[in-house]
């Protein structure tokens, strides 16, 4: 799910700046680091274009560099991205890119295509599909790639409360499969605008117990999470912060408490330069060490500089 309805009338009005852009530029850094010695860098600068065609055509195109290194190494990716945004009318999107990487041993070719469509003013559906690498040194040394199928529906808002139902089914390379469903709870406060409360379920199913990456073949997840949201600074600036707690039960064990945290501040300084700031830190993620508990901590943050024209 790339939106959730009830989050976007304050997310995406700093979309763009105040003037209407023809080109844009955006560098950014991304920092992960995990309890267990695991960390990642990932840097990317690149630019999008817009046509004054109708229907609405962007282009984008863009170099990067990931880095990677936990206890089974070191891996590294330079990779090409090249972005296209069709937008045939105003409640229809289809957003694709391509990414050709070049590692040390392995240089496959990345890329993913979602359309998404407003069927009514409180109906919003998307698919998508996806080709991406599992972000283990164990899972790149044997070349195992990760394909995505994706569905969702938002139903929302009704009465400040917005409804979002999600199937994906995941191919690994190493013959593994998942599928993933997960169901959200999304509630507004018509007396407090800046607060949304969500309760959201998620239910994992793998065809085996992966080695190299975190899959277990049950995994049953529960959460209720706060977050507050609001413009600030004369309108220009848009800061979140987000809270979570709740249960994760793998396989048929004991269930472990969960928690997760997220903050991020964007805007624009003047009509040409923006920033997009955020963090977020929590006790479980998919694909590395395990689950929840015994002091696992997952924390991530992201910088981007962005440039308009």
């Amino acid at each position: 799910m790339k939106a959730l309805l009830a989050v976007l009338p304050l997310s995406f009005w700093l979309a763009s700046p105040a003037m209407a852009e023809t080109l844009r530029s955006t560098t950014s850094a991304q920092i992960i680091d995990d309890s267990e010695d695991t960390r990642q860098y990932r840097y990317f600068t690149g630019v999008m274009a817009q046509t004054d065609a109708a229907p609405r055509h962007r282009f984008g195109a863009g170099v990067g560099y990931h880095h990677i290194r936990d206890d089974a190494g070191v891996s590294r990716f330079r990779l090409a991205r090249f972005d296209h945004e069709y937008h045939p009318g105003p409640d229809t999107a289809l957003i694709s890119s391509v990414s050709p990487l070049r590692g040390d041993d392995w240089s496959p070719v990345m890329g993913d295509v979602r359309l998404t469509h407003r069927f009514s003013p409180i109906v919003y559906g998307e698919l998508s599909a996806e080709r991406n690498y599992v972000d283990t040194v164990t899972a790149i040394d044997n070349e195992w790639d990760l394909k995505s199928y994706s569905a969702s529906v938002d139903v929302g808002p009704l009465n400040h409360w917005t409804l979002v139902g999600a199937y994906t089914f995941q191919d690994i390379g190493d013959d593994n499969e998942r599928n993933i469903y997960v169901g959200r709870v999304i509630h507004d406060f018509p007396w407090w605008s800046p607060l949304m409360v969500e309760g959201r379920s998620r239910i994992l199913r793998s065809q085996f117990n992966a080695t190299g990456y975190f899959s277990p073949p049950k995994l049953d997840e529960h959460l209720l999470a706060a977050t507050y949201r609001r413009p600030v600074l004369d309108d220009r600036w848009y800061v979140s912060a987000r809270l979570g707690t709740g249960i994760q039960r793998v396989n048929d064990g004991s269930s472990e408490n969960l928690f997760e945290m997220e903050v991020s501040f964007r805007g624009w300084f003047t009509d040409h330069w923006g920033l997009e700031t955020g963090a977020s830190c929590r006790n479980t993620v998919e694909f590395f060490a395990r689950g929840a508990g015994d002091g696992y901590r997952y924390c991530q943050a992201t910088a981007a500089i962005m440039r308009s024209w």
